[in-house]
């Protein structure tokens, strides 16, 4: 029997379940709502870092204005260095690199930019205030 991919309504979107072709599939729809406003959870999120970082990369260490681990798997090393005034980041051994505390939440998770950012948004406490 053939199968064929749906998307199985994981709040990231990227897992699929294969499903005997000919059958219906029950799928979320879609969630609508208000556009999050991303510079705002960044911006908001940039005094949280320091206590932010420990929790995401615990093997990483601050070292003046910058928290240094190995990678963004966040063990030891100093591969990795996220900006604790401003957000940016960069993983030096892979080229990964971003601007803020969401891409840096989504590259860590794997998971989408929305979805880091209303995780963050969340753990900050900024609530409803993430929508513009």
């Amino acid at each position: 029997m053939a199968h064929h991919f749906v998307k199985s309504g994981a709040p990231d979107g990227r897992h699929h379940l294969p499903v005997p072709r000919g059958r219906a599939v029950p799928v979320p729809a879609p969630r609508h709502g208000a556009k999050l406003d991303f510079s705002s959870i960044a911006r908001a999120a940039i005094p949280h870092l320091p206590s932010l970082l420990p929790d995401w990369l615990p093997g990483g260490r601050r070292e003046g204005h910058e928290w240094t681990c190995g990678s963004l798997s966040g063990e030891a090393g100093a591969s990795c260095k996220v900006n604790l005034t401003t957000g940016r980041w960069c993983d030096f051994a892979t080229g990964q690199k971003g601007g803020d505390a969401i891409s840096l939440l989504a590259a860590i998770r794997d998971i989408r930019q929305g979805s880091a950012a209303r995780e963050l948004a969340a753990r900050i406490g900024m609530g409803g205030r993430a929508h513009g």
